[in-house]
């Protein structure tokens, strides 16, 4: 983005529903939509109504990527490149999930895109939007920066997961806006932890792969030029299991 402004492009970074600075003013809105309707959201009249010269370049990193995969597919003449880091939206998924040994769960079921109480009721069964809720500071800190730590000894050692390889400002902005959550409003981290997981939700639901119209399977449709980009210790895109 800085070296789009700095060679004096214009940049426009829109907030997706209930990201960024659009979440404390909505914590009493239901966190329940689709990815097609937070491309409506984004939608950019200009670029429906651009020539194809003049149309505006995309760039969406994990989620983002594949919001801006269907961006391409539903409005072509508003697109004239993508450019994707660790896109989502490259892969298919079954709609029931095993979440426990000899428990299995449909986690993606279409009924809920747009009921948050059933959503929650099936995936409280995971206990991943708990332990979210309930992830403590120093958890972020280790996590954040592929770290891990010994619950016995306070050992730290070298995890799988995480989001920085190296320490930046930008590193460092989202580690501390993320304990920020944890130190204040308890109503706004209820609310970024409901949308962090059911976007989870939101991603695989349209790549299911009973559905014979998912997204993974209309990618051949877009035209435009991507330039696609993977860091070669990308823990979560592919998905890992996928890859074996």
């Amino acid at each position: 983005m800085q070296y789009a402004l700095r060679n004096g492009l214009r940049v426009i970074a829109p907030d997706l529903p209930h990201y960024g600075m659009s979440g404390p003013g909505n914590l009493d809105k239901s966190p329940a939509r689709t990815m097609q309707d937070m491309r409506d959201v984004v939608h950019d009249p200009r670029g429906s109504t651009s020539s194809a010269s003049s149309a505006p370049f995309y760039l969406g990193h994990s989620l983002g990527g594949q919001l801006v995969l269907g961006y391409a597919l539903t409005w072509p003449d508003a697109v004239q490149g993508l450019a994707l880091e660790a896109p989502a939206g490259l892969e298919e998924y079954p709609r029931e999930v095993t979440i426990a040994p000899g428990k299995t769960a449909r986690l993606f079921d279409d009924s809920f895109a747009r009921d948050f109480d059933k959503w929650k009721q099936t995936w409280d069964q995971t206990g991943i939007l708990a332990a979210e809720i309930a992830r403590p500071e120093q958890n972020v800190r280790d996590f954040f920066y592929f770290k891990k730590r010994d619950p016995q000894t306070g050992a730290v050692s070298q995890a799988k997961s995480g989001y920085f390889m190296n320490d930046s400002e930008y590193a460092r902005f989202h580690t501390e806006q993320r304990v920020g959550l944890i130190k204040g409003n308890p109503k706004e981290l209820e609310q970024w932890a409901n949308v962090f997981i059911f976007d989870i939700y939101t991603m695989v639901a349209e790549l299911q792969k009973d559905d014979p119209k998912n997204l993974y399977d209309r990618l051949t449709q877009i035209k435009d030029p991507i330039f696609l980009a993977f860091g070669d210790k990308e823990p979560f895109i592919p998905e890992p299991r996928s890859m074996a």
